[in-house]
């Protein structure tokens, strides 16, 4: 089955990492080699586990490029929404060594070499690149920080944020939202908020149970809906 880099998760239905309780685990050749994955499915090749048995792939490794020609559409795009009276917001969700650089164990050849730093400061310029084409950008990053949260913004071994991330993002977009003029003409709908108790693979987890033939106990999580 092919794996997929950016499946959608629903708004209000996510999982919140709670951290694994083992890491009594290596990752093996295979799960490292990208000969053994199908070309779609190679974004996902690991690089090795982390600290407290987080697993990395090669590719997150990698320090993302600036905004580029992106710019261009972008400013075009917020002018021609402003002018039909939108407030234009985006949200650049990060890498996760943006954020969870204390789970990178530089005893491990797959970290030699890995620039502390580089990936938060590359996130910073995109977005400051973002905010001057006119978009109103959340800082993720930020957020990560101020909430308390930090690597917990992300799954432990896996390449999607959780569901705490997910929440502290939408509590501040909504309350930008809220502060804006029109909100008051806005109709309301009061809803509640539902969890309860799963356990969440995580694609790097299944990709290492898979290929090296481990026991990787799933991340223990919480599913919220509304």
């Amino acid at each position: 089955m092919p794996l997929s880099p950016s499946a959608p998760a629903a708004l209000l239905l996510a999982l919140l990492l709670i951290p694994a309780t083992s890491s009594a685990f290596e990752v093996c050749k295979e799960a490292k080699d990208p000969a053994s994955f199908a070309p779609h499915d190679r974004w996902a090749v690991v690089a090795d586990q982390g600290r407290d048995g987080w697993i990395f792939a090669k590719g997150e490794l990698l320090v993302p490029g600036d905004l580029g020609p992106a710019a261009g559409p972008l400013g075009r795009l917020a002018v021609a929404l402003k002018a039909r009276g939108v407030t234009p917001f985006l949200v650049d969700v990060p890498g996760r060594l943006a954020v969870a650089e204390s789970k990178v164990d530089p005893k491990r050849d797959a970290f030699q070499g890995y620039r502390k730093g580089a990936i938060a400061a590359s996130y910073a310029r995109k977005i400051a690149a973002v905010a001057r084409t006119g978009w109103t950008t959340i800082d993720v990053v930020a957020l990560a920080t101020s909430s308390g949260l930090a690597e917990r913004m992300y799954m432990d071994r896996d390449h999607h944020w959780s569901t705490a991330g997910e929440l502290v993002v939408a509590q501040d977009l909504a309350a930008r939202i809220r502060a804006l003029p029109t909100w008051g003409s806005v109709p309301k709908k009061a809803f509640s908020l539902r969890e309860r108790d799963v356990a969440y693979s995580g694609t790097y987890r299944f990709i290492v149970v898979d290929k090296c033939k481990v026991e990787i106990p799933a991340s223990p999580s919480i599913a919220y809906k509304a």
